[in-house]
């Protein structure tokens, strides 16, 4: 917990001060509870930037490649990070996911599978309904618009901006009961639309 927190603050001060971060409307992290969060996913900054906007403490799948490097893989790891194998079915991934959202985690995922080449949101993969299934918990739409600019594909380092957030409200463990996984995928790339339209009429108010 002391770890957490010193790492909120700091990431915290780092992306308010670096791209200005605000959230956009009146969606939030639920205080308890398993949640899976699902987000669009524009660059390196996401998972972190989506950690900065609540007290929770965020679990989160990373490239298994990612901990070759000891400390690098010992600092997301105490981050929340667990890794999973995309080149394959990583069936002891899965299982762990499931776990923590059992356990009352918040579980945050990118269903796109990969960074957007563009900023634009792509197609949302159906896998995260399962999750969300077996773990009988709700999913919460996450927004991100901003990240792109600030950290495109194929730039080495990031630069200064302005990046915006919108969370939406909760899907419930009845409605994704009710819906397939293409279905839920597709109701879920609705949302994320219709945030990023919230983040744009934002922006215009505001001037940035």
């Amino acid at each position: 917990m002391v770890y957490h927190a010193l790492m909120y603050w700091l990431l915290w001060a780092i992306y308010h001060f670096m791209w200005r971060t605000r959230r956009v409307g009146t969606g939030r992290i639920p205080d308890t509870g398993g949640v899976l969060l699902v987000a669009n996913h524009q660059s390196y900054l996401d998972p972190l930037l989506v950690g900065t906007l609540g007290w929770r403490r965020l679990s989160y799948f990373a490239r298994r490649t990612l901990f070759r490097n000891k400390v690098f893989g010992l600092l997301i790891w105490l981050g929340g990070a667990f890794a999973i194998d995309r080149d394959r079915v990583d069936t002891a991934g899965i299982k762990e996911a499931i776990r923590r959202l059992q356990a009352g985690e918040a579980l945050l995922m990118f269903p796109e599978g990969t960074r957007s080449r563009d900023g634009s949101i792509g197609r949302v993969k159906p896998g995260f309904g399962m999750l969300a299934r077996r773990a009988h918990v709700p999913i919460l739409p996450v927004a991100i618009d901003g990240a792109y600019e600030a950290w495109p594909r194929g730039r080495r380092r990031p630069r200064r901006g302005h990046v915006r957030i919108a969370m939406g409200a909760l899907i419930d463990s009845t409605v994704i009961g009710e819906l397939s996984n293409e279905a839920l995928a597709a109701l879920v790339q609705e949302k994320l639309v219709e945030l990023r339209e919230e983040i744009t009429r934002h922006r215009n108010q505001a001037g940035d």
